[in-house]
């Protein structure tokens, strides 16, 4: 298949295969410009023995990692939000702290994507 022309269109691959990269244990993808595969080894609650693993919790690790991978393709920085799904996840328990709701912080670089002739809001006068 052809990519697309558009810059803002990504290719994502998900896969069950454990991904490494020199010393890191916690890694959940890696990317290029307009390509990026993600691993959900690490997010599986089997992988840790979790007693309370479910597959609800595997979509949100999975979903927060995959919106985390769509921002950085937009070439979006990551949030200092803990909270926010972009901020980094340094293990399955921040991965887990993480909320599918992106910080006021992701919103406006968003903003600027969206409507880059706009007045940038963050700018002093």
């Amino acid at each position: 298949s052809r990519r697309s022309g558009d810059h803002r269109t990504a290719y994502v691959g998900l896969t069950e295969a454990n991904l490494f990269s020199g010393d890191s244990n916690y890694v959940f993808s890696q990317a290029l410009p307009g390509v990026s595969i993600l691993s959900y080894h690490m997010m599986l609650g089997s992988t840790f023995g979790e007693q309370t693993a479910t597959r609800r919790r595997l979509i949100e690790r999975i979903a927060k990692s995959l919106t985390s991978t769509g921002m950085l393709q937009l070439g979006l920085t990551r949030s200092t939000d803990p909270s926010c799904p972009t901020s980094y996840p340094n293990g399955i328990q921040r991965l887990d702290q993480q909320t599918l709701i992106l910080s006021d912080e992701i919103e406006r670089q968003l903003d600027r994507l969206r409507n880059p002739t706009a007045p940038n809001a963050d700018s002093s006068p």
